[in-house]
């Protein structure tokens, strides 16, 4: 507190987790565009589309794990002694 004023530092965990959710998004259309490319019979493109799909999700839960345990979701609120130069 500087002159009756209070700063706050808000933490960055609910950024980090719609960045992680959008990248996620576009990986799924990514793979589901490639499928129809790549892969002439349906067989072999659902095969495709439902491995790395769910290989996807789960390097993305597990992100998510690993964000959730450095940043807060909420952010923290932090009352800092001095204000930002």
């Amino acid at each position: 507190m500087r002159d009756g004023e209070l700063y706050y530092c808000i933490g960055t965990g609910s950024v980090l987790l719609v960045i992680m959710l959008a990248l996620l998004l576009v990986s799924i259309g990514w793979i589901c565009m490639n499928a129809k490319i790549v892969y002439n019979d349906k067989d072999s493109a659902h095969k495709y589309k439902v491995w790395s799909i769910g290989f996807v999700v789960f390097m993305d839960v597990c992100w998510i794990i690993h964000y959730l345990d450095l940043y807060s979701l909420i952010g923290v609120i932090q009352i800092l002694p001095e204000p930002p130069m």
